[in-house]
């Protein structure tokens, strides 16, 4: 008896251990149940034999965590405003079922989390061990799958995303769907952008769009993931689309969303990480509410630095612009620029083809964040030229309107290949609502000033900015994501993140500061002639000394002309038929007038200097031909027969030549062939 005893009791034994066993695996336990020490940690190995593989999968709080096969590393995602996240619960799944598993050091912490604090991983059986690394994130997390090599064209993927936001509808989304390289220049970086379009297989067994809510923003198929390799800050594409979206995207007479928006995510590839990417969706016909098949409505993107002052139309269509959207086609863009041509000098006119809240709001917002690839092609301040940016044409009751969508913001705040100050503005010059100012409209810049001031106490105040920042910061600094970042990406990042965004939120501060005084410098020159008000742009414009070049006196007949040659202390009278060049310093009052056929290979001596022209030897010399222009042994610029303007000036600025514009409305340089294609075009549609 008593040995059937001992043997009921070494079975009940075995089995409440092999059911301790299975709860242990499958029961889970808080994170910090499996600390241990460096002792115990230790200890296991020694008693074991390293076998590889052991652990499969590891669970957070039912979070299946990312694994990295490439460095062994599992990323968690911590749910935000979540009590237990930083003590979740934790299952392990292994071949093996006396595996389990535990964390060298201390519980999960955010200081450990902005460190990027790699956590050992120690997974065990009775004669086994395997080791392993955790990584902590408080960022969304998306993985894609793709057997496929990404290129240009779209290839199969399915992707999950992780969703780890406090209000989050759905925790995990896993779609099918196809995947493609974006960008243009950007498609040469080694970190890529992407584009996804998510499909779903319905019952019947056929293939449609998927339209889903990713982070919270609008349901979509089609969606975007932007790299930021160029941009070290990882920012400021980001803060300026969000910018533009919170507080000026719906200001217009038909409240149509113009905005996008990007939120942050950490992005792996077939399980190894790629990096920190911004997930966003693109401008298109959904966002603008365009009904593909409307002839009255066409959307355009604005490409290249191609001008609108001479649009040529090519086999393609209109050279430097794209067709995104509507079936208006493209005499509905050239339909609007030959208008402007026609009725240049009809301020009625063009204020009906603009929606002028938009055009405000735009104007202002490019000249704040700096935006010279959008509105300049350089930081010489020629902004007579568009890139980068969207245009909604439609024919509706009062004729041809155009509204204008932002886009492509990265070389935004003095960054990306332009050299810019924090005090160079950027100022849109081209299309009609250019043309009104250069009109000279008294109630527009009351209307400029008034909106300003009002961004400035609301969305664009500091307290505002400020806020945007700091969730920035958190995002990219807070999680860890940027030191990620740098590990992954070392040849685009900063080199020191332990300041996290804080000269970047100086640059925004003291930028916006920049930004009132130009108003205020606007305020009192704005009525004045159109390139006084223009000289506006300039901080300090008359601290320069200018070269000015004249080969069309007869300009100086019209009263803009005139009027900015006595601002700049230059008698009008004095420029006789032989005076081609004048170097003019204002702030000394100083002006000395010369003649070009003098200069040549000989130095004059004038009040800011000695003025040399050097001609090129292999070009026969005349009065405006090829020849360099220097003062004080600084080359300034050259010139040819072929590009000498009628007048142009320039200044040194830090070092840099820039250029001042005297362009006075537009040239429209090939419209008569646009007027002959919009003929044939409206002759062929009256004979249908």
């Amino acid at each position: 008896m008593k040995k059937e005893a001992i043997t009921i009791f070494v079975l009940v034994i075995s089995f409440t251990i092999a059911i301790y066993l299975t709860c242990f695996r499958d029961n889970p336990q808080h994170y910090t149940g499996y600390i241990i020490s460096e002792e115990q940690y230790a200890a296991v190995i020694a008693e074991r034999s390293w076998e590889s593989g052991l652990l499969e999968t590891l669970i957070f709080d039912e979070q299946t965590l990312i694994f990295d096969n490439t460095d062994k590393t599992f990323y968690y995602s911590l749910v935000e405003g979540s009590s237990g996240a930083y003590d979740p619960y934790v299952k392990i799944k292994g071949a093996d079922r006396n595996l389990t598993v535990a964390f060298l050091g201390n519980a999960i912490a955010k200081e450990g989390i902005q460190n990027n604090q790699t956590v050992s991983v120690l997974a065990y059986t009775d004669k086994g061990y395997d080791e392993y690394a955790l990584k902590c994130t408080l960022l969304p997390i998306m993985n894609i799958e793709c057997t496929g090599e990404i290129g240009d064209v779209y290839v199969p993927m399915t992707v999950t995303l992780f969703d780890n936001r406090r209000d989050a509808a759905n925790r995990v989304t896993v779609s099918e769907g196809n995947i493609h390289i974006r960008g243009a220049s950007a498609r040469t970086y080694p970190k890529k952008s992407y584009r996804l379009s998510l499909k779903q297989e319905s019952i019947g067994g056929n293939t449609r769009t998927n339209q889903v809510s990713l982070l919270g923003m609008r349901q979509d198929d089609d969606w975007l993931l932007y790299a930021a390799f160029d941009e070290p800050e990882r920012v400021r594409n980001v803060f300026s689309s969000n910018l533009w979206k919170y507080t000026c995207a719906a200001d217009n007479a038909k409240r149509i969303d113009t905005g996008i928006e990007y939120k942050y995510l950490e992005l792996f590839m077939n399980g190894n990480y790629w990096g920190l990417y911004a997930l966003g969706y693109p401008v298109d016909e959904k966002l603008l509410g365009i009904d593909s098949g409307n002839e009255s409505v066409s959307l355009y993107k604005k490409i290249s630095w191609a001008s609108e002052s001479e649009l040529s139309i090519t086999q393609d269509g209109v050279d430097g612009y794209e067709i995104k959207g509507g079936a208006g086609g493209w005499p509905l863009l050239l339909a609007y620029y030959y208008n402007l041509y026609l009725h240049s000098a009809d301020n009625d006119y063009l204020y009906a083809g603009v929606d002028i809240d938009n055009m405000i709001d735009i104007y202002l917002f490019y000249n704040l964040i700096q935006g010279f690839d959008n509105v300049s092609g350089n930081a010489s301040h020629r902004n007579n030229l568009i890139k980068n940016q969207y245009i909604l044409i439609e024919n509706g009751a009062n004729g041809l309107t155009a509204l204008y969508v932002p886009w492509d913001l990265d070389y935004s705040w003095g960054g990306g290949y332009l050299t810019t100050k924090i005090d160079d503005n950027c100022i849109m010059e081209s299309g009609y609502f250019n043309q009104i100012m250069v009109n000279g409209d008294a109630s527009l810049w009351e209307k400029i000033f008034e909106k300003y001031k009002y961004l400035r106490q609301n969305g664009w105040s500091e307290e505002n900015i400020h806020i945007m920042l700091d969730e920035y910061e958190s995002a990219l600094y807070d999680s860890g994501a940027y030191l990620r970042e740098m590990e992954r990406w070392p040849q685009s990042t900063k080199e020191d993140a332990s300041g996290g965004l804080q000269s970047f939120r100086e640059y925004v501060m003291n930028r916006l500061q920049e930004a009132d005084l130009y108003y205020s410098r606007m305020e009192v020159l704005c009525q004045k002639s159109i390139f006084i008000s223009r000289s506006g742009e300039f901080k300090d414009f008359k601290e320069h000394v200018f070269i000015i070049e004249i080969h069309d006196k007869s300009l100086l007949d019209d009263h803009d002309y005139a009027a900015f040659f006595e601002y700049m202390g230059i008698d009008v009278a004095s420029v006789m038929d032989d005076v081609t060049f004048i170097i003019a310093n204002p702030s000394k009052g100083e002006v000395d007038y010369l003649s070009a056929v003098s200069g040549v290979g000989t130095a004059m001596e004038t009040s800011a200097g000695i003025f040399s022209l050097s001609v090129d030897a292999e070009r026969e010399y005349t009065d405006v031909d090829a020849y360099t222009v220097y003062l004080d042994g600084a080359a300034y610029y050259d010139t040819t027969a072929d590009s000498a303007t009628a007048i142009q000036m320039v200044y040194l600025d830090d070092g840099k030549v820039r250029n001042f514009d005297f362009t006075k409305g537009y040239e429209l340089l090939t419209f008569a062939e646009v007027g002959r294609y919009l003929e044939s075009v409206n002759a062929a549609a009256a004979r249908k």
